[in-house]
């Protein structure tokens, strides 16, 4: 088993936590049937790159997509043909002698032409950004690390303070602001969040948020960020622990505290290993995937501070982590590497979630998502991270 797996089931394996009244348990028996239009596997008809898959994204031009892999430690990219179906064009792996930094590639995001892709690198705690040249080619542009291997920093018991200069050590999740002027990294083992300025021609890393005035408590090791429509408001789950800290985003692009969410010990404990957080369309509402307790929690935002609204739960949420609200706002789709297929919850006009409705294959073949992308109105992009697959599915 690949270091990347090991650390990851520490990410993903936990106990199910009970519920209370604000809560409720849903069951998914009934399958509604998914059609796998394409399917890539690792090794297979000449595909590589696709080992563990753990992000995939569409550009926004809608014309590439681009997956990471934990394992192959790489980065591919796909064409997306005028009948409206991928076309591989290639890979880059791990290769830090040509200045390519990819070990254990967890999260990916391109900007609007596709042409520049910026990766999360976990193990080899970096922000690299590569150059689709062409529309074929992908080519390493530059890269932010440290450069620390990872017994040092995974394994040491020695404080990583004095080393850690850039803090993206066990980056995990990268995103970009809607303008596209910053990037915006969570790295879990740094315990903060880097902020990357983007010029035409550069990228230059701003600053690094730990703990700001106000903040009672530090990120809790984030693993995943939401930017409100508006982009005024950053949202930040801190894995270990459990704790959403939200901050107010400033026109430059500072932040500053607004407020913090972790558990009452005398209430149900709704934050358990967040591992991915999306917001509403109009950010009134965000949702939190824990891994720890198979449940997504809804937050709304009432009398000047977000709050618990409730969480739902199902077997079908064993591990999860991914998470993806529908480009229309109507739905939230959700998958968990522990789990088979993946869950399609209505959003009710209260931000709430229904009943989902259970997804997969006629022989539910589809198993393990770690991650899921729209690619059209009735089209998804899923990673099978242990079956080393992407799949293009049309929707039932």
């Amino acid at each position: 088993m690949s270091l990347v797996k090991k650390y990851a089931s520490l990410l993903w394996s936990y106990v199910y936590l009970s519920f209370v009244l604000s809560s409720f348990l849903l069951s998914a028996n009934t399958l509604e049937k998914m059609l796998v239009i394409q399917k890539f596997k690792d090794g297979v008809a000449g595909i590589d790159g696709l080992d563990n898959p753990r992000s995939v994204k569409r550009s926004k031009d809608g014309k590439f997509v681009f997956v990471v892999s934990g394992d192959d430690n790489a980065l591919a990219s796909f064409k997306v043909t005028s009948d409206g179906l991928l076309q591989p064009l290639g890979f880059l792996k791990s290769t830090p002698s040509k200045g390519i930094y990819l070990e254990g590639a967890s999260s990916v995001v391109s900007f609007s032409q596709g042409t520049r892709i910026a990766v999360a690198s976990f193990y080899d705690g970096a922000l690299s950004i590569f150059e689709l040249h062409n529309n074929a080619t992908l080519k390493p542009s530059k890269s932010f690390s440290d450069h620390l291997p990872p017994n040092v920093v995974f394994k040491s018991k020695d404080s990583l303070s004095k080393i850690d200069r850039m803090g993206l050590l066990g980056a995990w999740e990268v995103i970009k602001s809607h303008d596209e002027k910053q990037l915006l990294v969570a790295s879990y083992k740094s315990d903060s969040v880097i902020i990357c300025n983007v010029g035409t021609n550069s990228i230059e890393l701003s600053s690094q948020v730990k703990r700001l005035a106000a903040q009672p408590k530090s990120l809790g090791n984030p693993v995943s960020m939401a930017l409100s429509s508006s982009g005024d408001r950053l949202f930040v789950a801190g894995f270990e622990g459990n704790t959403m800290t939200i901050f107010n985003r400033h026109e430059d692009g500072t932040l500053t505290f607004f407020q913090q969410l972790e558990n009452n010990p005398d209430l149900e404990k709704v934050l358990s290993n967040p591992q991915k957080v999306i917001t509403s369309t109009d950010a009134k509402h965000f949702y939190v995937a824990n891994a720890g307790s198979k449940s997504i929690a809804v937050f709304s935002y009432e009398n000047d501070a977000y709050k618990h609204k409730h969480s739902v739960y199902a077997e079908e949420l064993n591990g999860v982590g991914a998470l993806l609200l529908s480009k229309n706002g109507q739905y939230v789709f959700a998958a968990a590497e522990h789990g088979h297929g993946i869950l399609q919850f209505k959003v009710q006009k209260n931000g709430a979630l229904s009943s989902p409705k259970y997804l997969n294959t006629a022989d539910n073949s589809i198993t393990g998502v770690s991650s899921i992308e729209q690619l059209d109105e009735q089209r998804l992009l899923l990673t099978g991270a242990k079956a080393d697959t992407l799949y293009l599915v049309q929707l039932p």
